[in-house]
């Protein structure tokens, strides 16, 4: 199947539905032809750490340094780590509790249970307007 990649969209068109696009009025002005080797290493093949895909002044894909993060990107994905991270805590709290709760504990998941809780209240107090510089408390292993 051939491709068209526009420096506009920065994305890549198959040809096959041109016609598609064009109906809708979609395919974009600046569409250029493409080799499958292009097509996959810029629209199929991982991309490497550290690059975006751009167009360069030929109109044609290349990889780019990725700009560095904004202190308010950073520390948006602190947040969402940290959310990731109780969620992980509250799910596994919830059963070592019934356990406990329900009187047929181990002696593991009760030591468990004291371990996810410390995990959990350490993990609360992670300040993520401080990303990147955050050290995460170490998540609970099983408790002998």
């Amino acid at each position: 199947m051939n491709y068209f990649y526009s420096a506009v969209t920065n994305a890549f068109y198959p040809e096959p539905l041109k016609a598609v696009y064009e109906e809708a009025g979609t395919w974009p002005e600046d569409a250029k032809a493409v080799t499958d080797a292009t097509y996959q290493k810029f629209g199929v093949n991982p991309i490497p750490d550290g690059k975006i895909r751009m167009p360069n002044k030929a109109g044609m894909p290349y990889w780019a340094n990725a700009p560095e993060a904004t202190a308010a990107e950073l520390q948006d994905l602190a947040l969402s780590e940290k959310q990731r991270r109780m969620q992980v805590a509250v799910n596994t709290l919830s059963v070592l509790q019934d356990a406990v709760d329900l009187g047929i504990a181990t002696e593991t998941e009760t030591a468990s249970l004291t371990a996810w809780k410390t995990y959990r209240v350490l993990l609360n107090r992670v300040d993520t307007t401080a990303a990147p510089e955050i050290t995460w408390p170490e998540v609970p292993e099983n408790v002998a």
